[in-house]
């Protein structure tokens, strides 16, 4: 049932708006996306959760159906606090079994909540923070759980782009010409995709949630021995994981693409204390016909380069801000259909300072990504307190899903080993 919005509103956006239409379109898909903190102590009770929402919604009062500029208002804070009972001693598998419980409830009449799932461990618990994706972005809720959980570390002034002088300046030519090669990379962007399983008849939209964990540090240095950042070197490895991992046999036959929509972060035109999304997204051709780890991520390296230099262009985004705003969120929805996109693939920084809830440790995050409708998988990278998380989303009916975590360490270590790729050898 599409979530009812009589509560929070967020900037009337045209992609936070596009978010209410893809739940429509498509009810059977979750639209929620948040956090699951892993936490040492003994867990809050419902008046230390009561307070955390309160602390949410005075940080960002478009919660509570305020203003930015305004007071909150009185609004019921018991509804956005739940809680998750595993049986004693159940371990590992109850606390992702709580999480996948916790994932699948509805989204409540004002959309976004706090909950704590706990009884697996006697001295670990799970405190999640989940809401509508219309509400907030990956990054975005980092930046809540840093203003909920510790004193957000301070931040490089943000560089303003330079397409808003070069506006000023009249450069119109330019910026027709750039949104010409926009135009042209979206043409590219519909063409279909190969999967790695296949059809979308038997995916029941019951979402489950696996993950590993690994050093931050250990991905830094394998990623700088490539010649890599970390984000490259998680796409490499997840075209190594799908390449192994499909259960579609020959589904890289026949040559089409192997299709990443990577979302990309568009922070420095946030205004303060509000909701909403600030994110473009860029496509990116997986390489999993490479049978060569390093050359993966060679592959990736320079297809990353090529799109940070597109976004520093100073009319970069010129094509979707000549669209009328329908048009503009029809162009994310196709973006996230299943033929053109082959799996989501988001890499959210975590925190920038170590977190504690009341003096209890945060441990590790555990992203819980959006899985689009008519998708297998997604896939997203995070980390906090120096362990990286990578967590896959995969509908109930895929077979093996739970096992891609393992294969994509696996795939770290292929690179860990191999020596890096030299231009021009295979």
């Amino acid at each position: 049932m599409p979530t009812d919005v009589t509560g929070p509103k967020p900037r009337s956006s045209p992609l936070d708006r596009a978010w209410f239409q893809y739940e429509k379109a498509y009810p059977r898909s979750s639209p929620a996306i948040g956090g699951a903190f892993v936490c040492r102590g003994a867990p809050p009770g419902p008046e230390e959760l009561r307070l955390l929402v309160e602390a949410a919604a005075a940080a960002y009062p478009e919660l509570s159906g305020g203003r930015a500029a305004g007071p909150v208002e009185a609004f019921p804070f018991d509804r956005h606090i739940g809680e998750m009972r595993m049986p004693p001693g159940s371990g590992e598998r109850g606390l992702r079994d709580g999480i996948d419980a916790v994932s699948a409830l509805p989204l409540p009449e004002v959309p976004w909540g706090i909950w704590v799932v706990h009884g697996y461990d006697s001295e670990r618990f799970a405190l999640l923070a989940r809401g509508h994706h219309a509400l907030f972005d990956g990054r975005l809720l980092i930046q809540m759980v840093e203003r909920l959980f510790g004193a957000a570390a301070p931040r490089a002034a943000a560089r303003t782009p330079g397409r808003a002088a070069a506006d000023a300046r009249g450069r119109r030519g330019a910026a027709l010409r750039q949104a010409f090669r926009e135009a042209q990379a979206l043409v590219d962007g519909v063409s279909r995709t190969c999967r790695p399983v296949s059809g979308t008849a038997g995916l029941t939209g019951r979402v489950r949630f696996a993950w590993e964990t690994t050093p931050l540090s250990r991905l830094r240095r394998i990623a700088a021995r490539h010649g890599a950042s970390v984000n490259d070197l998680y796409l490499a490895a997840l075209a190594g994981a799908l390449r192994a991992w499909a259960p579609e046999r020959g589904w890289l036959d026949g040559g089409r693409p192997v299709r990443a929509h990577v979302p990309v972060s568009e922070q420095h035109v946030r205004q303060e204390g509000r909701l909403g999304n600030e994110v473009s997204g860029m496509q990116l051709r997986l390489p999993c016909r490479e049978p060569q780890p390093a050359r993966r991520v060679a592959d990736v390296v320079r297809q990353t380069a090529r799109i940070r230099a597109a976004q520093l262009h100073p009319d970069h985004g010129a094509f979707l801000r000549l669209l009328p705003a329908r048009l503009g969120r029809l162009q994310m929805l196709l973006a996230l259909h299943p033929s053109r996109t082959t799996v989501l693939a988001s890499c959210v920084p975590g925190p920038r300072r170590p977190l504690d809830l009341a003096g209890r440790s945060i441990d590790a995050a555990v992203p819980l990504v959006f899985l689009p409708a008519g998708h297998a998988v997604a896939a997203c990278l995070t980390d906090c307190a120096d362990t990286a998380t990578i967590c896959f989303a995969h509908d109930d009916a895929v077979p093996s899903g739970e096992q891609l975590p393992a294969v994509w360490l696996r795939e770290v270590e292929l690179l860990e080993r191999a020596e890096p790729a030299r231009p021009g050898r295979r």
